[in-house]
């Protein structure tokens, strides 16, 4: 569990003394740790400040200026405490993350966030090298203002070459528009996995070069990585066909923005917008934009896009850009 001030934490504090991303809790042989993710404020245990320590029912928890009770299972309050500003949000629902995910990290000559991704929630599986493939070609797509906090984020993937990534527009939307609330949400950074897939190993600066807004497509370039022999995934040249299975890769906030493969088939078409859009049964969720939807063969037939529902509909309707308007627009570009 991630415990700290960004909207994307598991177990949120708002307030100033705590840093976007402040410490984990975890499990270890069946103890409760919790563990300091270079805050700038730290973290006590009864009084002592740890790095990491191991916690009982009945110690109280020190969050930057922030005094909380382990009850042996959860932190909460004491009552000699208020509980203004302490929440755990749904981080499923709509709107967008503002609070850095850990302290900056200088990378490329520019001030960029860490980030601490958890391999709990993970649905992909170590051993399938071409899955592994798949998982290291797929990046973390982050917007951040000024102050470097987060304005957003999504995912994409490696395209034609090692420096070119495809997403959706919208994901980085504010750096090429003006938005209202984020005019100042124009730095942009691409996450990079480990040599596992599992979990960004490093940030590195990226820039739009090219977007379409009607087809919510945008390609994005990073400068070579040293080291970084990942191979970009290809684009399916023929449609897919109703039925057929797919998977989805991405970075979802849910059970902290980890690097999540789900399954599915493709079910139809949405036509309500002005360009088609696939429809499909695999989970999509926020942070999932711009992620490669990919097939059987591990070519990319789409970008995730979002979920939608209504009181007819049971479970929510992915839905997903066809993989052309990627091609289109890097033939343009």
């Amino acid at each position: 569990m991630i415990i700290g001030r960004s909207r994307t934490s598991n177990f949120r504090i708002d307030d100033d003394s705590v840093s976007g991303i402040h410490a984990r809790m975890e499990i270890r042989d069946g103890k409760t740790w919790i563990v300091d993710l270079n805050s700038t404020n730290g973290v006590f245990i009864n009084g002592r400040k740890v790095r990491e320590s191991s916690v009982s029912s009945g110690d109280t928890v020190r969050i930057g200026s922030v005094d909380l009770l382990f009850d042996g299972e959860n932190l909460v309050a004491p009552p000699s405490v208020s509980k203004n500003g302490l929440a755990t949000p749904n981080i499923s629902s709509a709107g967008r993350p503002r609070a850095g995910l850990l302290q900056p990290k200088l990378v490329g000559g520019i001030g960029l966030v860490g980030l601490l991704v958890l391999a709990g929630a993970v649905l992909f599986r170590g051993e399938d090298r071409s899955t592994l493939d798949l998982a290291r070609a797929t990046v973390l797509v982050v917007v951040l203002d000024d102050n470097e906090e987060i304005c957003g984020f999504g995912s994409g993937f490696l395209v034609r070459d090692n420096t070119t990534i495809a997403t959706n527009h919208h994901v980085i939307e504010s750096v090429v528009k003006d938005l209202s609330g984020e005019e100042t949400c124009k730095v942009l950074a691409v996450g990079i996995s480990d040599d596992t897939g599992l979990r960004v190993g490093d940030f590195t600066p990226a820039r739009v070069i090219a977007s379409d807004a009607g087809a919510d497509v945008a390609i994005l370039e990073i400068d070579p990585v040293n080291d970084w022999d990942v191979q970009p995934l290809k684009i399916e040249g023929s449609d897919p066909k109703l039925g057929d299975d797919i998977r989805i890769l991405g970075y979802p906030s849910v059970g902290g923005i980890s690097l999540t493969v789900t399954t599915g088939s493709l079910g139809g078409l949405d036509e309500s917008e002005s360009r088609p859009l696939y429809k499909t049964t695999a989970q999509i969720a926020r942070g999932n934009s711009g992620g490669p939807v990919v097939n059987e063969r591990g070519m990319v037939i789409g970008l995730a896009t979002f979920a939608v529902t209504d009181s007819e509909v049971v479970e929510a309707i992915g839905l997903i850009v066809p993989s052309r308007y990627v091609s289109q627009l890097l033939e343009r570009n």
